[in-house]
C-alpha cells in the first residue's frame, strides 16, 4: 500500500460479498406507537373535507311542497 497526503491507496479492487436491504418489519415496528397514531390520524382528518362537503350540500338543499 502506499500512502500519499493523508489517502491510502491500494492494488487490489473491492468487491461486494453481501448485499442486503433493511427490513421493513423492523422499520415499521421500531416506532409502531408513531405509526399507529399516523395512520388513526390519517383515517379520522381525510374525510373532514369530505364530511364538510356533505354538510354543505344538505344545509343548502331547500324543498318546497305546493299544490
Amino acid at each position: 500500500m502506499k500512502r500519499n497526503a493523508g489517502i491510502i491507496t491500494s492494488k487490489t479492487a473491492e468487491y461486494g460479498i453481501l448485499e442486503f436491504h433493511p427490513s421493513l418489519v423492523n422499520i415499521l415496528t421500531e416506532n409502531l406507537l408513531l405509526n399507529l397514531l399516523l395512520i388513526l390520524l390519517f383515517w379520522t382528518i381525510m374525510p373532514l373535507p369530505y364530511l364538510f362537503w356533505k354538510y354543505l350540500q344538505i344545509k343548502s338543499t331547500n324543498y318546497i311542497l305546493t299544490s
